[in-house]
């Protein structure tokens, strides 16, 4: 019996189709899902993301997908409140104009109901779509939110999240503390599935080579407190003096008081000749990118932020085949040994993460060994081949 058509739209509070670990978390999936000629998808974007990572189009098409952003530029103010009922209205106008009646309509929603998209998840019931809900963050450890309808909605999602079965058919969870956690509220009245980060093959098809002279180490990311990069910046001046030859690179983008403090920070280093700030790089540039630096850090404070959730970023860089050095955090260590495909560090610890850089530029050799182990072991346990299969199944039979 052949499967049934799928129509799913993909809801998320994130910049699209450019952005960085939860537009790439979104992307991978619907990469996976196009491989299937049932399966019809877009994208509804919610204001864009606080920070806007690319210069993306409010609509157009995208690797043959279509999108709308709304509520893009909405005042964070008071302001805010008199422009959400436009905003509301254009998102439940998205919704029943993507739905089909020859087909079975999806909702996939990136993480909880909340006051910025109860409407059009209430509306999409209404048209009869199923709806799953993704969780990768825990909201009742998230920092404090900076305005007041960043507080609403905070406030909103750790309402609705204990009463989450009222709108779900189905709850993904990117860790084993949130698939705990859903499935303790959700007490098997829907499923409740794990769903790990992924990664797409396809993107790393060359070789790892051996390392550059200067050797360069990588961070990229979102530059939030919870992610350290300080602690990196103050070990790679210590190492800088032990190694001549090295070069920190990073990439990526924070909020303008966060890459003001990382800015400044790096002016005080001693050695920051040696330190480049490449910026946001697009995803087409950005695994070429990558795969061409050689110790690839994926660095976490000790939080309960860190500890709940789990890195995108771990397996885009084990995926490149180069050494990687992670913080023991969340469940990093179900999937990685240390120095057999990874060099795992206590979080917060300088002396560790100096230890880390220490071992791997002291022994090149061993160093490429690890990489490869690593990226193995990525492919095994987050290619979208392996982790995409199940979700297509999980979808097909709400």
């Amino acid at each position: 019996m052949a499967d049934p058509k799928l129509n799913i739209v993909f809801m998320m509070k994130h910049p699209y189709p450019h952005g960085m670990a939860s537009t790439k978390i979104i992307q991978n999936i619907i990469d996976y899902l196009a491989r299937f000629e049932d399966i019809s998808m877009s994208v509804l974007s919610l204001r864009g993301g606080r920070i806007q990572y690319a210069d993306n189009p409010a609509q157009g098409r995208y690797r043959e997908v279509d999108y709308q952003t709304i509520g893009r530029g909405m005042p964070s103010g008071p302001g805010g409140l008199w422009t959400l009922f436009s905003y509301y209205r254009q998102g439940k106008q998205f919704i029943t104009q993507q739905h089909q009646i020859d087909a079975k309509n999806l909702l996939f929603v990136y993480g909880y109901p909340g006051m910025d998209n109860l409407p059009m998840i209430r509306r999409a019931r209404q048209l009869g779509y199923k709806v799953i809900f993704y969780i990768t963050e825990d909201v009742d450890v998230q920092a404090y939110a900076p305005d007041m309808l960043a507080r609403i909605q905070h406030a909103s999602e750790r309402f609705l999240a204990r009463r989450i079965c009222r709108y779900a058919n189905a709850v993904l969870a990117i860790s084993r503390h949130l698939l705990a956690k859903m499935e303790s509220i959700c007490q098997d009245r829907i499923p409740v599935r794990s769903h790990p980060i992924s990664i797409r093959p396809v993107e790393y098809p060359h070789e790892p080579t051996p390392f550059h002279e200067p050797v360069r180490i990588l961070y990229g990311g979102t530059f939030a407190e919870k992610d350290g990069v300080e602690i990196l910046i103050e070990v790679f001046d210590r190492i800088a003096e032990r190694h001549g030859k090295v070069e920190l690179i990073l990439t990526g983008k924070g909020s303008e008081n966060r890459m003001k403090t990382i800015l400044d920070r790096i002016t005080r280093c001693r050695h920051r000749e040696r330190i480049r700030y490449e910026g946001y790089i697009r995803s087409e540039e950005y695994y070429s990118f990558i795969s061409n630096c050689d110790i690839l850090c994926m660095i976490r404070t000790s939080s309960a932020f860190a500890n709940t959730g789990f890195p995108f970023k771990l397996g885009e860089y084990l995926a490149t085949g180069k050494p990687v050095i992670a913080s023991r955090v969340s469940d990093v260590t179900e999937y990685l040994a240390d120095r057999e495909n990874a060099v795992l560090v206590e979080p917060d610890s300088v002396d560790a993460l100096a230890d880390a850089m220490d071992f791997l530029l002291s022994d090149p050799d061993r160093a490429g060994r690890i990489g490869l182990a690593g990226r193995k072991a990525a492919m095994e346990s987050f290619s979208m081949d392996v982790v995409g299969e199940p979700l297509r199944r999980l979808l097909l039979s709400l």
